[in-house]
């Protein structure tokens, strides 16, 4: 009797040290940029040209647990923040945790509505903008607190 509860209790201390050494918290930082140049002619018209550097996203996560990990990304638009041109936005910041039978996020978070506001990196659409109805019907980049 004694045999198997000790049989017992070392398979309980293996398996929960198994499940430890699989696990390694990371850490990531990372970002990217979009430069933008359009040029537009109507008629005999010369053309309308524009340089932007449309915007620069930097992010960082970070894995705590195989549950619990942390996100975030900074925005700034339009190459400055002054006189009402440009933004500098925290466009996300949220810990997520995640089980295997579900899990939640908690901050400020891009609701999954459409296909871009979750996932709208620039190779993520076919042209310079983001498609005409992510702009106009369904808000792209839209974020909450939540």
């Amino acid at each position: 009797m004694k045999m198997k509860l000790r049989l017992m209790v070392l398979m309980a201390v293996f398996s929960i040290n198994a499940q430890d050494e699989f696990f390694q918290q990371k850490k990531s930082i990372g970002g990217y940029g979009e430069l933008h140049y359009n040029s537009s002619a109507q008629g005999e018209m010369d053309a309308t040209k524009k340089l932007d550097f449309h915007r620069f996203i930097i992010y960082y996560a970070a894995s705590f647990t195989e549950a619990w990990s942390f996100f975030s990304e900074v925005e700034l638009e339009h190459n400055f923040v002054n006189d009402g041109e440009g933004e500098l936005e925290l466009e996300q910041a949220f810990v997520e945790y995640r089980h295997n039978k579900g899990g939640m996020k908690a901050g400020v978070i891009l609701p999954t509505a459409g296909l871009i506001n979750e996932y709208h990196e620039p190779p993520l659409f076919l042209s310079v903008e983001r498609p005409e109805y992510s702009k106009y019907v369904i808000p792209t980049t839209w974020f909450a607190n939540g």
